[in-house]
């Protein structure tokens, strides 16, 4: 109710004006966006917002047929957890709110399509380009890739569902192939994989990386030579061409136990490195030559 005073030659009025400013109740999807791809047996979130709060005695989303109905009783803005069903043909369905008011009054959102499209089948075999990894020092890095093809239109090497693991060698020979691993392998130290898909050289000998991705694997044999301590670069030799790089990684923490330029082993890469490699060089004043 809203009052107003008019003064009209000296007479005071008071006039009452009833206005009713009422928000409008509204329902919409939120999640899923229009256009989203989903996959049969995948999990997600349906998120409906609602307001005014309090409106709605009912929500619910009506998933076109096979997708199903989910209700949520007195909830202002519900979540509910739609399963793909396995079974669905691939296609557009529609998902759409509706919401019914303390009166009974039901209103509807605007339908969210989204795709759903065939899984892809599980790859029967895993390849990689990489047949045989020589590290020549402890510390040496190299990037791991796999594909589901001869081919890199097929590449996975980035996909979460691709594990990385290092076992003991089968083999006593040094790039010798391994056509498979013993029916329970042994961990093996002499390398270590990141989570992004980089094989570290970590001590010397032999090993077999394998690639895991939804049922297929890889075999990749490694081989770490024993490296002498300090030679940093793998050239056979301690000089300033290892010394550099130690110098140009001061201040960095090491990769792990394992990595040749943290030569006391003290989770350091420091100036007492620079000291120690000094003392290890197979020249005078770190020759190169």
């Amino acid at each position: 109710m809203i009052k107003l005073r008019l003064n009209l030659v000296g007479i005071s009025l008071v006039l009452c004006v009833g206005a009713a400013f009422a928000q409008i109740p509204t329902v919409s999807i939120s999640s899923p966006l229009p256009g989203t791809v989903l996959t049969p047996g995948q999990i997600v979130t349906i998120s409906v917002q609602s307001s005014p709060q309090g409106a709605f005695q009912l929500i619910s989303v009506v998933g076109q047929s096979p997708l199903g109905i989910f209700n949520a009783n007195g909830q202002d803005s519900p979540n509910f957890s739609l399963t793909v069903p396995r079974t669905i043909s691939a296609g557009t369905y529609g998902l759409t709110a509706v919401a019914v008011d303390r009166d009974g009054n039901r209103l509807m959102s605007r339908p969210v399509i989204v795709r759903i499209e065939s899984a892809s089948p599980a790859p029967t075999m895993l390849f990689s380009d990489l047949k045989y990894i020589d590290f020549t020092y402890v510390g040496q890095t190299f990037p791991l890739f796999a594909s589901v093809r001869e081919s890199d239109d097929f590449d996975v090497s980035k996909s979460p569902e691709l594990r990385w693991e290092v076992f003991a060698s089968p083999a006593t020979v040094r790039g010798a192939r391994v056509e498979a691993l013993p029916p329970v392998p042994i961990p093996s130290n002499v390398a270590v994989v990141t989570p992004g898909g980089v094989a570290i050289a970590r001590q010397s000998g032999l090993a077999v990386i394998r690639g895991t991705y939804r049922g297929a694997s890889v075999l990749i044999p490694i081989s770490v030579v024993a490296s002498r301590r300090g030679d940093l670069d793998g050239d056979g030799d301690v000089d300033s061409d290892d010394l550099g790089k130690i110098l140009d990684s001061v201040g960095v923490t090491p990769s792990g136990t394992w990595d040749a330029r943290d030569l006391n082993a003290d989770g350091k890469i420091n100036a007492l490195d620079t000291r120690i490699l000094t003392t290890l060089c197979s020249r005078l004043r770190c020759a190169t030559f």
